[in-house]
């Protein structure tokens, strides 16, 4: 009978042992980068096979937000902005199933500290990639110089992007999340994704905070995007996209558009 209890003793052990040992996980397959963390944003690389769809989940823990980023065949690392302030982010992969259905394959806590958190809106992520927008940035540079106040720089990019791009109608079907700066100015046209991108990036490497936003203007269904700028000690609101339709067809325009007529839905 003793012998009996010590076996039923043993069993029980071993299988709370088998039951509570932590999981041995395999191989990590994602890796961050927080070299460029004090500028609000976060390297990820992954290495899962080339033939599956992945996307990277960026969860904001103190205010319970999330947004997704696709990782596209040939990315590298991906530079990725956390969007919702200081605080703990997780950062998680996931792989392609099929339809929209995806498995979760791991995930990474990383920790963000700025002491502005508005000079996010000066760095270059995988949103506004300027940092490799090589023409782009020097036709900044070129439009900028000689300048004086940041007013006067401002108009020079502005004008220059309003006037020579124009809208690309044959492109509002296109499924792209990103948009490349050079590849706007080398075919001179766009979506206004694409107006507002190349406007942040040449914004942005000039020295100003520009925040490229998404949304809804007030009485249009149609999805839309559009910039705000620190100017002058505040954020202002400009439209590249329909003030270069005015100007295509002459017709008068503010720079600076009324926030009240614009509704937000996410800010990069």
């Amino acid at each position: 009978m003793k012998i009996k209890r010590i076996v039923i003793f043993l069993l029980a052990f071993a299988i709370t042992i088998i039951a509570y040992s932590p999981i041995v996980s395999h191989a990590s397959l994602m890796k961050l980068s927080t070299d460029r963390l004090r500028y609000g944003v976060v390297g990820v690389n992954n290495t899962l096979s080339d033939n599956k769809r992945i996307r990277i989940e960026v969860h904001a823990t103190a205010s319970d937000k999330t947004y997704y980023v696709p990782y596209y065949r040939g990315d590298e690392f991906i530079d990725i902005p956390l969007m919702f302030g200081n605080g703990e982010y997780t950062i998680s992969l996931y792989s392609g199933l099929y339809d929209n259905y995806y498995e979760f394959i791991e995930a990474k806590t990383v920790y963000l500290n700025m002491g502005d958190y508005d000079n996010i809106y000066l760095s270059s992520s995988v949103f506004v990639p300027w940092s490799d927008a090589k023409t782009a940035t020097k036709k900044a540079d070129e439009l900028a110089a000689g300048k004086n106040g940041d007013y006067r720089k401002f108009y020079a990019i502005y004008d220059f992007v309003t006037q020579n791009v124009k809208y690309d109608f044959s492109k509002i079907d296109m499924k792209r999340s990103r948009s490349s700066p050079d590849e706007t100015l080398a075919c001179g046209s766009g979506t206004c994704m694409d107006f507002s991108v190349l406007l942040a990036a040449m914004l942005r490497c000039s020295g100003y905070k520009c925040k490229l936003v998404y949304g809804y203007k007030n009485g249009d269904r149609v999805y839309h995007s559009w910039n705000e700028v620190y100017l002058g000690d505040k954020w202002v609101t400009v439209d590249p996209t329909a003030d270069a339709q005015y100007y295509e067809c002459g017709i008068p325009f503010s720079y600076f558009k009324a926030a009240g007529d614009y509704v937000p839905d996410v800010a990069f």
